[in-house]
């Protein structure tokens, strides 16, 4: 009983606490008197026609990033650089047939993160890993969507068929 009254107590302090904040909110808002005893000086209003700005000040823009780890180096003019094209080692012989090559799908081996490829090269059926050879196609990379091989030097990708 006494745990009740209490509780009542509460809730009748909570309504009144809350009665008086809507009070004051609502009162405020209908307020229809405008305080007119402000003190605000006059100041005068620059035509903006005629602007001037009051002072210049260049601004420097040699200081060192604090970001950059290297030492802040001057723009120099009539810079020239040379490209030197490189050269592939890889030869291509024209006088064998491209292999037909399908991309099967892949397996993931439960005892590591390495991948199992699933590939049909001119028919024959292989399973396998990075850097293994079948029929002089060997699989460079596994990228589970597309596969990139190498037969004879020439690299290409296949996509999952």
């Amino acid at each position: 009983m006494k745990n009740k009254w209490f509780t009542y107590f509460l809730g009748l302090i909570v309504l009144v606490v809350w009665g008086l904040i809507f009070n004051k909110i609502l009162f405020s808002v209908n307020d229809d008197q405008v305080n007119t005893d402000l003190n605000i000086p006059n100041i005068p209003k620059e035509d903006l026609n005629n602007y001037q700005p009051k002072a210049s000040i260049p601004l420097l823009l040699n200081y060192k990033d604090p970001f950059r780890l290297t030492v802040y180096k001057e723009k120099t003019e009539n810079v020239v650089r040379s490209h030197k094209m490189r050269k592939s080692n890889t030869t291509i012989r024209s006088d064998y047939p491209e292999p037909n090559i399908i991309y099967s799908g892949y397996i993931k081996n439960s005892g590591s993160s390495n991948y199992s490829t699933m590939i049909n090269i001119n028919g024959k059926s292989a399973i396998m890993k990075e850097g293994e050879v079948f029929d002089e196609v060997k699989l460079v990379k596994n990228y589970k969507d597309s596969i990139k091989i190498s037969y004879q030097g020439l690299v290409s990708f296949i996509k999952l068929q």
